[in-house]
């Protein structure tokens, strides 16, 4: 796994391109591509909120994660929740039934957390039922289903974050945020440690 550059927006956009094509033929209209589309995609990656994972080199999956999220989906007391968001998550054809989708969300939710967030959320298209099933044979709750104004999606999803033991999977994540906030906690642990002022009690012989 790691961070999407603009010199991969085309990458990223070929990957959710080539699922939007799936899922139309299959009757299912969930995003629907143009300017905007781009554009916002464009934006999430400059901002170091979309992802790749890759093997050997070969992008095989993308995941948009952020810390705020749609308000006409979710209610002002549920947006002062410490959580994060995924959306555009996406596989490629070629690794479908591989398990990708599901360790996508294995690793966001170790990414909340460790980042001590409360929820993993994100919203799936209303008209795509089979991915809601999906998500809930995942052990993911629907919150509920909103209709929002020219908004197609609204089926809302959430998880408690858990620390997943990625390296018995094969993710290696680059990710020098991550790498620099682990550091830093052990480093803090150290010096608490350090710092305790109650002396050793010694058991008589």
């Amino acid at each position: 796994m790691r961070q999407a550059t603009s010199a991969d927006l085309d990458t990223v956009l070929g990957i959710l391109q080539e699922r939007i094509e799936w899922l139309h033929e299959r009757g299912n209209d969930q995003w629907n591509q143009g300017k905007d589309f781009r554009d916002g995609l464009a934006g999430r990656i400059a901002r170091g909120q979309t992802w790749l994972a890759e093997d050997d080199g070969e992008p095989i999956a993308t995941v948009t994660i952020r810390r705020y999220a749609n308000p006409a989906f979710w209610t002002p007391e549920e947006l002062q929740d410490r959580a994060l968001y995924a959306s555009k998550t996406a596989t490629t054809l070629a690794r479908s039934g591989a398990g990708l989708a599901a360790m996508l969300m294995r690793w966001v939710q170790t990414r909340a957390a460790e980042r001590e967030m409360t929820y993993m959320r994100w919203d799936v298209w209303r008209t795509n039922l089979q991915l809601q099933a999906y998500y809930q044979s995942l052990g993911a709750t629907l919150v509920r289903t909103v209709e929002a104004e020219g908004k197609p999606s609204g089926a809302l999803f959430q998880v408690t974050p858990h620390l997943h033991d990625l390296s018995s999977e094969w993710v290696t994540v680059f990710d020098e945020e991550r790498r620099k906030m682990l550091a830093e906690r052990a480093a803090a642990a150290l010096a608490a440690e350090a710092a305790d002022p109650t002396p050793e009690v010694m058991e008589p012989a």
